[in-house]
């Protein structure tokens, strides 16, 4: 898609941009104690690498085994939005939040 089509939709109002859903602490927590490590555990010593269209796909894995409303909602992008809403929460200072969230 190029720039001009983005900035005519966003000048006529038909632009709507995606969103990415949180995942909440509580719902990390209820993942990492209920999930399968036989399914779900990363770290397993494999050839195959795990590609960018592969690491996307996690969070909607994840939100559609904790059985989330709209699963599809939670992209790769919301790894990064989680962990900087958890850091604030925490009350951590501004400047890891920086480092961390950009």
């Amino acid at each position: 898609r190029s720039k001009l089509t983005t900035l005519l939709k966003k000048l006529t109002g038909r632009y709507k941009p995606k969103k990415s859903n949180i995942f909440e602490q509580h719902d990390v927590i209820r993942f990492l104690k209920q999930a399968s490590d036989n399914d779900y555990l990363f770290m397993k010593c494999t050839i195959k690498p795990v590609g960018i269209n592969t690491f996307y796909k996690i969070p909607e894995n994840i939100a559609s085994f904790l059985k989330l409303a709209n699963s599809e909602v939670h992209t790769g992008h919301c790894f990064r939005r989680s962990a900087v809403t958890m850091l604030s929460n925490s009350r951590a200072d501004l400047t890891t939040i920086k480092r961390m969230g950009g």
